[in-house]
């Protein structure tokens, strides 16, 4: 089993009475990546800088490698936490050059030539160490502000948005390089990002924030697939929602609540589909008309207006080209079963009587 390398306890912390980070409760494993992700103002940055040390919580406590940096009385400064910081900018010096940056802030010892030759070649860049930052391209940038960051061997590495000033094709590129270096240098990093893509594809494990709390914390496949509530289904990708019925009518299509008082709510019971969830295909009695068609290269996104007067989306492959207004059969992809929500909460994947019940009231009956 990993040690761990980084806890938050009870977390708190806001700014003139107005919440930023609320009762977060966190631990990193040893080598672990964990993307924090959410919509702006949702308090991911906020906890960054707690862990680095640039706030300090109003209360709960911070501990990293075993040892308490926050809380309890105790406020370690930044420059003492063993923490390494990547920055949006990538704040590099523009009068030095790729060596003297990263050899910045490692004490003056006879280890420091060693540690920043060792950092450049982790980071490919062994062969650019004389040049001056305005001679690398942004993606190079980007690789001697994770050596600086890495030269110290810090216990956790902390990344805020650190591709968001890369275009497309070369942010892809660029965080796929400092994906694999991180897990090939074993390295604990956390990594703040708005984007969903980003954080499915970079992190070991995924948290999702929203209003200062953790609504939830998983691998991507379970965050994407197994969503524990609504707002983390349609933050982390397209969601569409059937309403079937009251939460009581839960308990009688056979549906295990999360518990007993969810079960007791009258909330709505719904049905999640996502658009890889659906199959449509032309058919003049189908279930659901085209109302709309975006093209995405590999896939088109159809919107289509069901009978019953909802509205879901459906993805399907680019050689499946059909004209809006037609009518299409829908049918629901048997590899994928869908889940359900109560009051908003997930209670797991839909039971096949429900399932049956979606498709005979809304989709295709076979």
């Amino acid at each position: 089993m990993r040690s761990v390398a980084l806890r938050c306890i009870g977390v708190d912390k806001s700014y003139g009475g107005a919440p930023a980070v609320q009762a977060l409760d966190m631990s990193v494993e040893s080598g672990t990546i964990i993307a924090l992700v959410g919509p702006s103002g949702c308090g991911k940055t906020t906890t960054l800088r707690l862990i680095a040390g640039f706030e300090h919580p109003d209360s709960g406590a911070i501990i990293l490698g075993g040892r308490i940096v926050a809380g309890r009385g105790i406020n370690v400064p930044p420059e003492k936490r063993r923490v390494g910081m990547v920055f949006q900018d990538y704040a590099l010096f523009p009068h030095l050059t790729v060596a003297q940056n990263v050899a910045f802030g490692l004490p003056r010892s006879q280890e420091r030539a060693a540690r920043v030759d060792e950092a450049l070649r982790l980071v490919g860049l062994a062969g650019l160490r004389d040049r001056s930052p305005h001679e690398l391209s942004g993606g190079e940038q980007q690789r001697v502000a994770l050596a600086r960051a890495l030269a110290p061997q810090p216990e956790a590495l902390l990344l805020d948005e650190p591709f968001s000033n890369l275009h497309a094709h070369l942010r892809a590129e660029v965080r796929a390089e400092v994906r694999e270096i991180l897990r090939g240098n074993g390295t604990t990093a956390v990594l703040v990002t708005h984007d969903q893509e980003e954080a499915l594809f970079m992190g070991d494990v995924v948290a999702v924030q929203n209003g200062g709390r953790l609504e939830q914390v998983d691998t991507p496949e379970r965050i994407f697939h197994s969503p524990n509530s609504r707002f983390v289904a349609q933050f982390m990708g397209a969601a569409d929602f059937l309403t079937v019925g009251r939460s009581h009518g839960m308990v009688h299509l056979g549906v295990n609540p999360t518990s007993k008082a969810e079960a007791d709510r009258s909330g709505d019971l719904e049905v999640m589909l996502r658009p890889d969830d659906l199959f449509i295909q032309p058919a003049e009695a189908g279930a659901g008309r085209i109302v709309g068609r975006s093209f995405q290269g590999a896939t088109y996104l159809y919107t289509v207006a069901l009978k019953s007067g909802v509205t879901v989306r459906s993805t399907m492959p680019h050689t499946e080209r059909y004209p809006v207004g037609i009518m299409v059969s829908v049918r629901l992809n048997p590899a994928h079963p869908p889940r359900c929500f109560v009051a908003g909460r997930s209670a797991g994947d839909a039971p096949q009587a429900l399932v049956a019940l979606v498709r005979e009231r809304f989709l295709e009956e076979t």
